[in-house]
């Protein structure tokens, strides 16, 4: 029967050792977190909309813009319907 190699407190992996990412994402985070959110926001993937009680869009990231064929910049204080096809306009609800 083999034993698992023994940890020790310099290379214990676990909730008291923390990588560097981890570390300075931490530190970013406590410093300066609307950057850090503005940044994730920006890098995503994914289309991410906001829009105000009145369904007006208040922001758009770049990716929802280039999935719409749009400028962010363009897409700001236009209602949600602008960018709907007509059976989606049937379905918005205000």
């Amino acid at each position: 029967m083999t034993k698992a190699p023994r940890a020790t407190a310099d290379r214990a992996p676990g909730p008291h050792h923390q990588s560097a990412p981890s570390t300075a994402l931490s530190t970013a985070l406590q410093q300066k977190p609307l950057l850090v959110y503005q940044q994730i926001v920006e890098s995503a993937e994914e289309g991410i909309w906001l829009v105000d009680q009145q369904w007006s869009t208040v922001y758009v990231n770049q990716r929802l813009a280039d999935m719409l064929g749009w400028s962010a910049d363009a897409m700001l204080g236009r209602p949600i319907t602008d960018f709907m096809d007509v059976a989606g306009c049937s379905l918005h609800v205000n």
